[in-house]
């Protein structure tokens, strides 16, 4: 199914999001940029932790009744990292029509892609906004996994990536989406970059989606990336906001220490340098 035809479904029909959290966040948004909340019928958690998202009824997973022929679509709002694990307890509980919806909010808010090359890594480096530090928290965690030497001991590089992630997902999601992205290097460190997909950039170079692959062509040396590229929107600013960005504001909100925020300024005039 193409993004417009799962959205007017959703006109049609309305939808039950399963999740609260930063990409539930993020399909909302969109909704509301399009003129469809109304269409939006509750959300569903496994641990029932929230009573209302945007002025809509939470309810528990066990509380769901089967789903309707013909009627809302439960669209699953969750980063990858924990698809697997949420996906077989929904198929099972609620029998019906679920769609992984996170792949379709890029389509969403920007369009048809009007590019792809490849792009120098260096260049795109260059394009980013002095104070995100969103791409060398990631290239700092994965050199410190790869080298286990550097300007810092073991550990801090790692330990600062899991605190600012944590900023919009859980402990664990974090903790298992730095394992998927060491794993996904090294793998790619042994046999090569054809399989890998490419980053999503605006026609600013602003990075939508390809973070974790920008950081690791850094760090493993790859000079080009293969890139697609969308109309820039107005709503980069409110999908991604400060804390995905992890401006200084933020690594101060956080707690992070004046030694761990020098660590990650060394690690960016490192990035840059590559």
């Amino acid at each position: 199914m193409d993004a417009q035809a799962l959205l007017e479904k959703i006109k049609e029909r309305g939808l039950i999001l399963f999740g609260t959290g930063f990409v539930a966040q993020t399909c909302y948004r969109i909704l509301q940029d399009k003129g469809l909340t109304d269409c939006l019928r509750c959300c569903v958690e496994t641990r029932h932790t929230a009573e209302s998202f945007h002025n809509v009824p939470v309810f528990d997973l066990a509380a769901l009744p089967p789903l309707e022929q013909g009627g809302p679509i439960l669209c699953v709002a969750v980063h990858e990292a924990v698809l697997g694990q949420v996906l077989p307890a929904l198929q099972a509980a609620c029998p019906g029509e679920i769609v992984w919806v996170y792949p379709y909010l890029v389509r969403w808010a920007y369009g048809e892609p009007i590019d792809r090359r490849e792009i120098p890594v260096a260049e795109i480096l260059a394009a980013q906004p002095a104070e995100n530090y969103w791409i060398t928290v990631r290239y700092a965690a994965l050199r410190e996994h790869r080298a286990r030497e550097g300007p810092a001991p073991a550990g801090v590089a790692a330990g600062i990536y899991l605190r600012t992630q944590a900023q919009f997902s859980t402990p664990a999601t974090a903790r298992e989406r730095l394992q998927r992205f060491c794993r996904y290097a090294d793998e790619v460190a042994r046999t090569g970059w054809s399989g890998v997909p490419p980053i999503l950039l605006d026609e600013d170079y602003r990075v939508i989606d390809g973070l974790h692959r920008l950081a690791m062509a850094a760090c493993l040396g790859r000079e080009r990336i293969a890139c697609t590229l969308v109309r820039a929107s107005a709503l980069y600013g409110d999908l991604l906001g400060a804390e995905n960005r992890i401006t200084p504001a933020v690594q101060k909100r956080i707690g992070l220490s004046e030694r761990e925020m020098a660590f990650l300024r060394a690690m960016r005039a490192d990035l840059l340098r590559t």
